[in-house]
């Protein structure tokens, strides 16, 4: 690390000082007034006074680096110019210019992250309402066919209900047809039976009495009647 320079004069007394800032403006001709001179004087005293301090005292090795580094400097500020100083200032406003524009095209880019960032947190908002949308919708698709489901198992079972209601409808008027006709049955071979009894016993009659006309003599007397070997109709 650099240091400033050190002026000789930097720690100087009082009355130097003060003898500095009347000085500044330089001297015009003018004669200096007593008090002035006097201050010259105490100043010019100071100065040799301190001046015989330093030749009698030995300077440490840190000191003489010092003053050293402080010749250095002087050395190199005694070479800077107006011109050298003015390229040098530009050169630093230039060098300035471009990391201030740096800096700005740094925050540009993120400044447009920044909005990547809000415009992909409004999308993902927007999506994940959609999602919440679709979930929505998709719980009532749900219940509507978990609806559908139990109504369609509920129209079967009612379907097959009604269905098994008249197989057993269908079993028992069978069941009563066959009975119907089984009676029917019965009852036609019970009349065609009790009509060939009959006819049989027309034709016996039928029979007895040709056989009577044809051995009976021609007399008066009264025929004898004929046997019944068979059951009147009614019998039965």
């Amino acid at each position: 690390m650099s240091h400033s320079p050190v002026c000789p004069l930097a720690q100087s007394p009082p009355a130097v000082l003060c003898f500095k800032r009347k000085n500044k403006a330089g001297f015009k001709g003018e004669a200096m007034t007593k008090d002035e001179s006097q201050a010259l004087q105490q100043a010019f005293a100071e100065v040799r006074k301190e001046q015989a301090a330093a030749q009698g005292r030995f300077q440490s090795r840190a000191e003489v680096q010092r003053t050293q580094r402080d010749r250095e400097v002087l050395d190199r500020a005694a070479g800077y110019t107006v011109d050298h100083i003015v390229r040098q200032s530009a050169d630093v406003q230039l060098e300035v210019g471009a990391v201030l524009a740096q800096l700005e095209e740094r925050l540009s880019g993120e400044t447009s992250k920044l909005a990547e960032l809000v415009t992909a947190g409004e999308v993902a908002g927007r999506e994940l309402a959609e999602l919440r949308r679709i979930r929505v919708a998709a719980d009532a698709l749900a219940a509507l066919q978990q609806e559908g489901r139990e109504r369609v198992a509920r129209l079967q079972t009612e379907h097959q209900a009604r269905l098994d209601a008249l197989n057993r409808e269908q079993s028992a008027e069978r069941r009563a047809w066959e009975r119907e006709d089984a009676e029917f049955a019965a009852e036609e071979r019970r009349q065609q039976e009790e009509t060939a009894r009959e006819r049989q016993q027309e034709e016996a009659d039928h029979s007895y009495r040709r056989d009577a006309s044809a051995s009976t003599t021609p007399t008066h007397s009264t025929p004898p009647t004929a046997p019944r070997n068979a059951t009147s109709p009614n019998a039965a």
